[in-house]
């Protein structure tokens, strides 16, 4: 059996530095049933048609996609027609979580023959051997297809979620490592690594602020043990890696397992360059002992989701069960160690005010005067189908898409067009103070702090933050006192 794993295009240009995650677990799983795999990432080739062109001589028994958001969504759709184009019998299985979410614009496109819902390992396998062995689909849990009549089945859930203890060793040497080396200048936050690979140590998450894909999908809180996952880690490091990204949604919730694993990394002297996804309020209740253990155990860099600067928005809407002070605490601690600190903002959510917006980027300005080597993102808010905060766009006037391309027309994290549900006074009051929300983009490449700049680049991008962060404070305050 042969089959053929496709990472399509990331849209805008937009290229990653690191080797497709999800599909190399899939490929894991599908190798330990002794099944033939063939990884093709679009992003990392010159002329990805050739190579698909060229995997399709061996007929695979069908072909799996990956899709993360609508925008990719819309290019694996488009190499989904390539392939049918050029081999119409050809099988071909569409995962990831906005596949998920949006079955029927998926199946309707005509391209694609079967949907794979949420973790892939044994249901990807499964449909599979359905194709080569001609059985029906409807034996598969997990899945969505239109059948003979052209009616869209979706059959029962799996009654199990895939156990990550039973993932086998990743097979790296599927994908070309050397293609997914550094880009320092561009690529997550200046994270020191020569080549960085992922790794998922856990699945889902305990909490559901609204506008996360897992408040969506609902999935269980699942995890690696500590003995797996350094297993893991070991093999990436064999591999070639010098950086892991563990890229949990939740790590730290289980603070047993995670702190067991900090250790053993600790104890065993890996060397790795971590980095991990964690909660402001968590870290503030670890404390500094717990600062100190992350950064002993290698790891170099934190994102943190801090989402808003209101208070109100954070419990309120996005129903984070955090607070700002929990944010600007994170950063003074993380201010005692080399960690860096990437912190995560959102704006353009539905309910939110003038004076909301204005709050996320004071605490933008503040993290960066309070902690030299901390940074933030900020993104205009992208609804994901079926997620709770949804509901609320709905409520503020949005209708909801019906196409492909309508959905990926609420992508817009630069905040480059308007969105129905953000009162135009607001779209207005963001245009006339667009150059803050610029600067703080991209103020991660912009650092007086780093000993590589001359002393003119150093002045000069001082003078800039101080400039913009003064006239941004006067703004702010004004606003406060009218109340908007």
């Amino acid at each position: 059996m042969y089959v053929v794993l496709i990472n399509p295009k990331f849209p805008n240009g937009h290229v990653d530095f690191r080797p497709p995650l999800g599909i190399l677990y899939i490929a894991a799983s599908l190798k330990k049933s002794e099944i033939e795999v063939i990884i093709i990432d679009e992003n990392i080739l010159d002329n990805p048609k050739l190579t698909i062109q060229q995997a399709l001589k061996k007929k695979p028994i069908c072909v799996g996609i990956s899709s993360i958001l609508g925008s990719s969504c819309q290019e694996a759709l488009k190499t989904s027609k390539l392939i049918k184009e050029l081999s119409p019998d050809t099988k071909i299985v569409l995962g990831g979580v906005w596949a998920s979410l949006q079955t029927d614009i998926i199946l309707d496109s005509g391209f694609v023959d079967c949907i794979c819902l949420g973790d892939g390992e044994e249901t990807f396998r499964e449909i599979v051997e359905v194709y080569h062995f001609k059985r029906d689909l409807n034996q598969v849990q997990g899945v969505v297809f239109k059948n003979h009549k052209n009616e869209i089945v979706t059959t029962k859930q799996r009654s199990e979620y895939f156990d990550l203890d039973n993932l086998p060793q990743l097979p790296y040497s599927l994908v070309d490592l050397s293609k997914y080396q550094s880009r320092r200048s561009s690529s997550f936050f200046q994270f020191p690594y020569t080549r960085l690979l992922s790794l998922e140590t856990s699945r889902g998450c305990g909490f559901r602020c609204s506008f996360c894909s897992n408040a969506a999908t609902r999935r269980p809180y699942r995890a690696m043990s500590p003995e797996t996952t350094l297993r893991h880690l070991v093999d990436a490091q064999r591999a070639g890696a010098d950086g892991v990204a563990v890229v949990d949604d939740n790590f730290f919730q289980d603070h047993e397992r995670a702190s067991m694993i900090l250790k053993k990394i600790k104890e065993e002297k890996l060397g790795l360059n971590l980095s991990f996804l964690i909660r402001a309020d968590y870290l503030v209740m670890q404390g500094l002992p717990f600062v100190e253990l992350l950064e002993e155990a290698g790891c170099k860099m934190v994102l943190i989701g801090a989402e808003s600067g209101s208070t109100r928005i954070l419990k309120n809407i996005i129903g984070k069960k955090s607070s700002t002070q929990n944010i600007h605490n994170a950063n003074k601690l993380l201010k005692h160690s080399k960690i860096k600190g990437v912190f995560g903002f959102l704006i353009g959510l539905p309910q939110e005010k003038i004076f909301d917006i204005s709050s996320t980027f004071k605490s933008c300005f503040q993290i960066l005067r309070q902690n030299h080597n901390s940074r933030v993102t900020l993104n205009k808010l992208i609804p994901l189908p079926k997620s709770p905060i949804l509901q609320d766009c709905f409520s503020n006037g949005l209708v909801e898409p019906k196409t492909l391309e309508e959905w990926i027309k609420l992508e817009d994290p630069r905040w480059e067009r308007n969105t129905v549900y953000i009162p135009q006074k607001i779209s207005t009051w963001f245009e006339n103070h667009r150059k803050y929300f610029d600067f703080l983009r991209s103020y991660r490449f912009e650092n007086w702090h780093d000993s590589k700049k001359d002393c003119r680049y150093k002045l000069k991008a001082w003078f800039k933050y101080n400039r913009l962060n003064l006239f941004f404070t006067l703004n702010h305050y004004l606003l406060k006192f009218t109340h908007r």
